[in-house]
Order: structure tokens, then sequence, then C-alpha cells
């Protein structure tokens, strides 16, 4: 038993070499106590040392089986190679902040009631972060470049080439355009393209697909075009909007768009409320059917509350080919009295096509909140007319009507318009053609009270067409101003005037959640599709 006695020794000198240490010397440390108290935070030399200990215990105990030593003896650690030892430091390190921030954030038993308090605030917060980050990086970066891919894809289709089975699919309407073709093969709901270009290096752009789901607005609001989920939705008219064949014909044509955060789909729509310079970048825009394409001349931008009280609806579909001349006019005159700017070289006939845009207006531009929305109003270049606007005749409308909630929130009086109606110089301005039997009736609203004047026109003047002015009368202008004013006017009659879109929010626009879509399958007034981002 000496023999493996003194093999273990053996062991134990060879354990110090490996380390640099004198065996003997080394023995001796862990025979004294105070040097075993000196070595005790080296691991091997503990392991060491509990090994002499359990010898000297052995030795005591009479203990002269081998085996039996063995199972008792604990395993010898293997020495620290240099490099191990070198990067053993840092990584206690770095477990070590690891191990106290998630204990300063978990509550451990023995913590106090304050302790917990602030344990669970603080787990709360770190979520609530989480979650922000993650809807932000959806909102701003996932959900754009999904839109962006899918945008992409259906302009690469106007330019690819048919494929065989696209070529001899018979199911397209006849007379369709070429490039739409691809487009239409892919999503039969397709209903034709818009482009809004500006000369602005800020603007957006819009050059997207439009779709009509038959029969439902709400189709569209969350899927784009490969209809799948998507917060962005598509661009879609109004399925009651006639654009069913080459001869379909369409008054006044709706088209909606969300107001993305990211700058997509209808965004750009508000920005045309930066101020006339922006409106004076972008006049024009193209809407295409699936038939023809055809330019229109933007004539108003303007503002509505879904949430006001029997607010003017200019989503109504009563305005067809079948409403008359006058009421159509009104429809229009309704538009230029509120929009922010004057298109002075743009005028709108009664026999006129027009498409309106629809989208959300955005809070610190309007104060309207989350019921305010944005609408540019277009009508289509007629048949020889020039499709070029002049812009310097594009000025800012200093007596713009805004919806109610824009004075309570400024804490102004309503305008003369919410007690009369429109300005009777407007209304005088509104002719209508020439019936069979030479008269023509027009109905205006003064004070409240409805007068019908009767004048007799000639059978064969044709220079008496039904049109609304692009300006009201210089007479009723007030003095050129370049800012708009932001108190009451003096003038109880005259409506308070719309601040300049391009001053500074005051507050920071709200980052609201996604809100849920609407119920109704069908506008509710002039609410519309609920388009909120």
């Amino acid at each position: 038993m000496s023999d493996f006695y003194d093999s273990r020794r053996e062991e134990l000198d060879a354990l110090f070499t490996d380390l640099g240490l004198d065996p003997i010397a080394g023995r001796k440390a862990l025979e004294e106590e105070d040097g075993a108290t000196a070595w005790k935070d080296d691991a091997v030399l503990a392991t060491a040392r509990k090994a002499m200990e359990q010898k000297d215990a052995l030795d005591a105990a009479g203990v002269t089986d081998e085996t039996e030593y063995l199972e008792v003896m604990p395993t010898p650690v293997e020495p620290v190679t240099e490099a191990e030892d070198e990067s053993a430091p840092e990584q206690k390190v770095k477990k070590h902040r690891i191990r106290r921030f998630f204990g300063s954030l978990i509550p451990r038993k023995g913590d106090s009631g304050l302790e917990i308090f602030r344990k669970c605030l603080c787990v709360i917060a770190l979520l609530v972060f989480v979650g922000s980050a993650c809807v932000l990086l959806d909102d701003f970066v996932l959900t754009p470049m999904r839109n962006r891919q899918v945008s992409d894809a259906n302009l690469q289709r106007q330019v690819d080439p048919l494929t065989s089975e696209e070529a001899n699919f018979d199911g397209y309407p006849s007379g369709i355009l070429e490039h739409l073709k691809k487009n239409y093969y892919h999503n039969h709901d397709l209903i034709g393209w818009i482009t809004y270009p500006s000369e602005s290096t800020y603007w957006h752009g819009i050059n997207y697909a439009v779709v009509q789901r038959p029969g439902d607005n709400d189709y569209y609001l969350r899927r784009d075009f490969d209809e799948k989920e998507n917060k962005n939705g598509s661009i879609f008219m109004d399925y009651r909007c006639d654009y069913a064949t080459r001869d379909s014909r369409c008054r006044v044509t709706l088209i909606y768009g969300h107001n993305m955060r990211s700058g997509q789909m209808f965004a750009s729509l508000n920005q045309l409320l930066d101020g006339v310079s922006m409106a004076r970048c972008s006049p024009t825009l193209t809407f295409s059917s699936l038939f023809e394409e055809n330019q229109y001349k933007v004539f108003a931008v303007f503002n509505s509350d879904t949430a006001e009280e029997g607010a003017y609806d200019f989503l109504n579909q009563n305005i067809t080919y079948a409403t008359s001349d006058e009421d159509f006019l009104r429809y229009i005159a309704e538009m230029r009295v509120r929009s922010w700017y004057n298109y002075g070289d743009v005028d709108v006939r009664a026999d006129d096509e027009i498409v309106l845009l629809y989208t959300c207006s955005n809070t610190y531009q309007t104060t309207m909140g989350s019921s305010g929305r944005t609408l540019v109003a277009a009508r289509k270049v007629r048949t020889g007319e020039s499709p070029i606007v002049d812009t310097s005749t594009i000025t800012e409308n200093s007596t713009c009507v805004m919806p109610k909630v824009w004075y309570a929130n400024k804490n102004l009086p309503l305008p003369s318009y919410y007690s009369t109606g429109l300005p009777a110089e407007m209304l005088a301005s509104i002719t209508t053609t020439p019936s069979s039997s030479g008269t023509t009736k027009l109905t205006t609203t003064t004070s409240g009270t409805t007068t019908t004047t009767t004048t007799t026109t000639p059978d064969d003047d044709d220079d008496d067409e039904t049109w609304v002015p692009a300006t009201q009368p210089a007479t009723t202008k007030p003095a050129a101003s370049t800012t708009k004013p932001t108190t009451a006017p003096t003038e109880p009659t005259m409506p308070p005037t719309e601040p300049e879109p391009t001053t500074p929010p005051t507050e920071p626009e709200p980052t609201e959640p996604e809100p849920t879509e609407p119920e109704p399958t069908e506008p509710a007034g002039p609410g519309g599709p609920d388009l909120e981002p």
C-alpha cells in the first residue's frame, strides 16, 4: 500500500511540475493550514489539497484496498493551457455582466416589495420597447419593402412580353391595352393605372395599378395586388364606378388609397398641403382605364371630416350622367370653395369628367384628428386641349372653407358659408346650357331663402356653355397676401382663412396603432372606406 501512496504523491508532484511549481514546496503548502489557505482559490491545488486530506483520512482509517481508495478519490483537474487561461477572465466578466443584468430585472426570493415592483416595471418597459421597435421595423422597413416588391413586379409586367399562356388567354376584356394584359392576367380585378408625377424632389410619387372589387370597397383595404394580407392595401376604385367596357363612362371617378407613414400609396396627396409651390409642381395626373389613357388637370385640393354631421357628401354617387348640369356644377363649386388653392388656368364644364383621389389627412397639417380626409379633384383633358397648365395661375385661396372641427380647434367662428351656403357671386357664375325652349333656370340660396331666376337665351347661342370659373370674380377676392391669417377676420361675413400650410406643426404627428378594418361594406355617407394607416 505504501507503493500506492507513493504513486499518488508522484502524480501530485507531476501536477505541481505542470503548473511550474516546486513539488516539495507545493506539498508542504498543502499540508500546512496557512499554506492551504493561500492556495485555496486555485482549482487544481484545491483538488490536490482535497486529495491529500482524503489520503490522510484513509491512512488514519486503515484503508488498504486500492479499489476502495479510487472510488473516493476525486478526479484531478486537467491543467489549464495558457490560451484558455488568458481568455478565462474575459469570459468570466461577460458572464458576470449578463448575470447581473438579468438579476436586476427578475424578482428573486428575499427582494423587498419595492424592489419587486421596480423589477416588474423594468420588465414591462423592456417589453414595450421591444414591441415598439418591432412595429416600427415592420412599418418603415418590412412592409414598405414587401409593398415595393409588389409594385415593382406590376411595373415590370407592363414591359415584359406575354408568355404563350398569357397571350392565348381568352378572358381579356375587348379592347384592353396591350401593356395591361399581363397584370390583368395576374389579377382580374385590375381596372386601370394611376400615375401622379411631380417636379418636386420631395414628392414620394404615385405610380400604381388600380383595382376594383365588384360590390365591395373593403376587400383591398388590407390586401395588395397579389391579394395577400398587407396593411398598405391597394389603390382601388369605388365599386360603383363603371369602367367595365370601352364604352363605359363615369362622370365622377372615386379612387381610394392609404396614407402610409412610409410615404407609399396616397401619402403624397398630403404633400400638396405643404404650400403653393408643391401644388405648382404637381398640376396634372394620368389615369388609364383598361381601354384608354387620359390626362387630368387638378382644379381643387381640399379637406373633409368624416365625423362632421351634415357634411357635404363628396363621395355621393348620385352625381351621375343623370344628374342635372346645375347640380353637377354645384358639386364642383363646393370643391372650389374648400380648395386650399385657386387653379386659375383650369375651368370645369358640365360635360367634363372628373376623378377624385381620397386618402387620410395628416393630423399635424389639418388638426382634425383621425376623421380628417384629403381629397384631390382633377378633370379630364378635353379632346384637342393642351394638357399643359399655366402653374403661375395657381395661388393660395385665402378664403377656403375648412371643416367645422378646424375652426373649433382654433377657437374661430364658423364662416358665413355654414349659414348661407355658397357665395352669391359663385352661384351667379353657374349657368346652364340652353334648353329647347330657350330658357334657363338657376336656383340660388341667399340667407336661407331660395330664389329661382328665369332667363331667356337664344337657341343658337353656341357661346353659352355650362361651366364653373377657375376662380371667383376679382372683385370678391381680398387683397393679396403671402401668408394666411390665423385670427378671425374683421368682417363676420367672410370665412376665416386657412393657416399657412408650411408653418411647422406645434406638435409631432402621433404614431397611432393600425386601426381595424371598418365593418360596413359600403361607404357610409361622406366617410367612404376607412383609410387610416
